[in-house]
């Protein structure tokens, strides 16, 4: 079985979900004398020291063409709704952000893209029970194999410290787009003084959102190490993730695998993910000031806890490529 996978998501994203889903994926199949990669050179030299750069075609106009070597092989697989001809392709839908939240000429070009990868994909990975729902809701009539493979947690995450063993800091990770609902933390803890935030990933703040953050003690990790994310949540007085559209919402995984408390909304993924494992409802300044003072009951806290490590070890990342590569195999 011949594979060949396309990493343009290296050069379009520095850090996200996808990114992440796609290093852990090819870091584990480098080496394998049945894969060959291509593309994402600029920023990830450090998981692929091999990797074929595609054509000179400026990246702006590359990332919407199909795939534009002839190779033989088995398999396609795009980090991010590309196309190889005569091939067969496999896409992994994340979710369709674009399609809920986007306007404009980029939802067009997004939307076209991934349409044209689903209609000419043999296979579709989608990474939780809630983008296959939104998946049939886009393309009711769609007939291809479809396959949930849920992400997978890095093994750098871990308890190190007892459950009575926490700061007064407020933990927010990722993005801060308009859906993220950053705003409702944000307003919340404008209300009181008992918090404080740490904020990781997400790019650099804006003007408008540092004037936001008004009174707020805070400080913003643009770019940190695993290991150093790890300490992060573990001594947390809890994340809250408050996004209300997520495909799977990687950091309340890291979060429960780490023994941190976690408060995020009722909605798309993220109670499927969450499972009982966290304090779950509808995001508002209000909920988010009730949830993390019920965390301050040590009781609801250990039980919080001891939920989510046990819930994480549904997830790893030896598993969804175990299941991957399966799922390879059933469509040759």
């Amino acid at each position: 079985m011949k594979i060949i996978f396309d990493n343009i998501i290296f050069d379009l994203q520095k850090f996200g979900g996808i990114s992440r889903y796609w290093i852990e994926i090819t870091s584990r199949l480098f080496g394998s004398n049945e894969c060959f990669f291509f593309n994402g050179t600029t920023d990830r030299k450090e998981y692929l020291k091999v990797s074929i750069k595609e054509s000179n075609i400026p990246l702006k106009l590359l990332r919407y063409l199909d795939f534009q070597k002839k190779l033989d092989g088995d398999i396609f697989h795009s980090s991010y709704y590309r196309i190889m001809k005569g091939i067969k392709n496999v896409v992994t839908v994340h979710d369709f952000t674009y399609e809920y939240y986007r306007k404009g000429l980029a939802k067009y070009l997004h939307s076209y893209q991934k349409k044209r990868a689903i209609q000419n994909a043999e296979l579709i990975i989608c990474i939780s029970e809630s983008t296959k729902k939104d998946l049939y809701q886009f393309y009711p009539n769609l007939n291809t194999k479809v396959k949930v493979i849920y992400n997978g947690v890095g093994e750098k995450f871990m308890k190190i410290y007892d459950y009575k063993t926490f700061n007064s800091r407020v933990l927010y990770v990722g993005d801060r787009k308009n859906y993220k609902n950053f705003d409702q933390l944000v307003n919340a803890l404008n209300f009181t003084n008992d918090f404080q935030l740490d904020l990781v990933g997400g790019g650099k703040l804006t003007k408008q959102e540092i004037l936001k953050l008004g009174k707020i003690n805070f400080k913003h990790h643009e770019r940190i190490s695993d290991e150093d994310l790890n300490q992060l949540y573990n001594t947390a007085f809890a994340l809250v993730y408050p996004s209300l559209y997520e495909g799977f919402g990687l950091p309340i995984i890291e979060a429960f695998k780490a023994g941190c408390p976690v408060i995020c909304h009722n909605g798309s993924s993220t109670v499927e993910i969450a499972n009982d494992c966290a304090i779950v409802g509808e995001i508002s300044p209000d909920f988010i000031l009730e949830s993390l003072m019920k965390l301050k009951d040590l009781e609801i806290r250990k039980k919080l806890i001891d939920r989510g490590i046990l819930e994480a070890k549904n997830y790893s990342w030896d598993k969804c490529i175990d299941q991957t590569h399966k799922a390879y195999k059933s469509i040759l």
